[in-house]
């Protein structure tokens, strides 16, 4: 007889969504890394970010140069801007990005601007 918990996870992996299975691997990878999610982290403090760029959109020409990178690390998005700028070498969708910064909200959502990065190999 196959254990439950096994079981479970077998199960889980034939039936679940593929997002929910990338999401989960993130998820672990970054408590292997860090210990905590971006779901705990508290706005006002300093934090380091680890995920994978999900998506990235730059301001239109006539506005202000911004860079916005919305970094998934499985349990929540933290959405990442680089002011001043309309390109970051290296910053695409589907890359792992680690990035600190002192942690924000913006419209309801957690943002770090100009964060301290490190690309990533994930």
């Amino acid at each position: 007889m196959v254990p439950r918990p096994r079981l479970r996870r077998l199960t889980r992996g034939l039936t679940a969504q593929v997002s929910e299975l990338d999401a989960d691997e993130i998820a672990a990878a970054v408590r292997a890394e860090h210990g905590w999610a971006a779901a705990e982290l508290v706005p006002g403090t300093m934090v380091t970010v680890t995920g994978r760029i999900r998506v990235l959109e730059t301001a239109p020409r006539p506005l202000p140069a911004v860079l916005t990178a919305e970094l998934w690390d499985g349990t929540e998005a933290v959405d990442v801007l680089w002011l001043g700028r309309r390109a970051v070498p290296g910053i695409e969708p589907g890359r792992w990005l680690t990035v600190r910064g002192r942690l924000g909200l913006r419209a309801g959502r957690k943002v770090l601007y100009n964060p301290d990065y490190a690309l990533g190999d994930h």
